[in-house]
């Protein structure tokens, strides 16, 4: 559950027991939640229903209600009314659609990162619920520049893990890793998953290669996994007048990327990924989410999800809210396949 909390029904095909009730973990936080008994009659319904979903996609089945997307999840079903969550739950566009998140403690975003930041101030942005290195099952933790933070939306409904978040803006920012390497000593437990990604165009390999070092050494002692996520594919304006532009019928927009413009400015970031998946076999995951932001058909990536009028963007390189959970049923399959799951997809409340 990320800070601020998001609401997560436990099914059976996920694992969880109905015998004797469906526990739901309320918005207010880490530690919330209440019992809801049910009758043995609801709770046939229930195993019925779930059984059945479960057989089609264990817990990464969605409800695919705008058949115009480009990228269908591997869970996507055909909208006839399912009890699922929507793979896309778009929102309506307002200004607050293109508003950068605040910068400070509160937000666990923070300008210059972690370096002059207690070690009690960086737990609560990474265990809030108090439980430092207690935890009775594995978690998230999302790590890396502004971009990582712009994750937290899409990971926290790709599975019922909870999930924490410490992240700093990169771009000619100081903030990296090694500014949190005291805190992530005390969280990180076997099983648990750290996510890092961080803005490929901000900072060279070296630098990059450098923070997965560290990684890797605090976390390959407690048996706990890695996932890298490749950067998002950055637009040439700021999405506004692209929307607009959008609303008039003109495809690809202004902010359009070419596709083989990405390819070549991540090549070098994606060989480093790659061989740290190959040289840490089942520890080293690599989420490759820029294709998903492209349109196969004009070969560019453009400010909206492609298919969708949902913008993608709140501004030239950072990833909207709807931008996130878009990219929350890819998540969940990747990380079902990865065996690293803990529950699956859910909707926003």
């Amino acid at each position: 559950m990320a800070r601020g909390g998001f609401s997560t029904l436990c099914f059976l095909a996920l694992g969880c027991s109905l015998s004797k009730a469906l526990l739901l973990r309320a918005d207010g936080g880490p530690g919330s939640g209440r019992t809801l008994e049910i009758s043995p009659l609801e709770e046939q319904e229930i195993l019925n229903s779930t059984l059945l979903l479960g057989a089609q996609a264990p817990g990464c089945a969605c409800r695919s209600v705008n058949a115009n997307l480009k990228n269908k999840p591997p869970g996507a079903q055909a909208n006839q009314g399912q009890a699922l969550p929507d793979c896309f739950p778009e929102h309506p566009v307002s200004a607050a659609t293109f508003v950068t998140p605040a910068s400070d403690i509160n937000t666990c975003l923070l300008p210059e990162g972690f370096r002059t930041v207690s070690l009690e101030q960086k737990l609560k942005c990474l265990a809030p619920d108090g439980k430092v290195g207690t935890k009775a099952s594995p978690a998230v933790y999302l790590i890396g520049d502004s971009h990582s933070a712009m994750l937290r939306t899409g990971l926290g409904h790709a599975t019922s893990m909870p999930v924490f978040s410490a992240s700093w803006w990169g771009a000619n920012h100081s903030g990296k890793v090694a500014d949190i390497e005291d805190s992530l000593e005390k969280v990180i437990q076997k099983g648990d998953v750290v996510g890092y990604a961080m803005r490929w165009d901000a900072r060279g390999v070296s630098e990059y290669e450098a923070d997965i070092d560290l990684i890797l050494k605090i976390i390959k002692p407690k048996g706990a996994h890695l996932i890298l996520f490749e950067d998002n594919p950055i637009m040439k304006m700021l999405p506004p007048p692209c929307y607009m532009a959008a609303a008039r019928g003109t495809f690809p927009t202004p902010c359009a990327t070419p596709v083989a413009d990405v390819t070549s400015s991540h090549q070098h970031f994606v060989t480093a990924a790659d061989k740290y998946v190959a040289e840490n076999t089942g520890i080293v995951h690599f989420f490759k989410l820029a294709s998903l932001f492209c349109d196969p058909a004009t070969q560019t990536c453009d400010y909206n999800v492609p298919g969708s009028w949902a913008p993608a963007y709140r501004d030239a390189d950072h990833i909207s809210e709807d931008g996130s959970l878009y990219l929350s049923p890819f998540l969940c399959s990747f990380m079902l396949d990865a065996q690293l799951h803990r529950g699956g997809l859910t909707n926003p409340a």
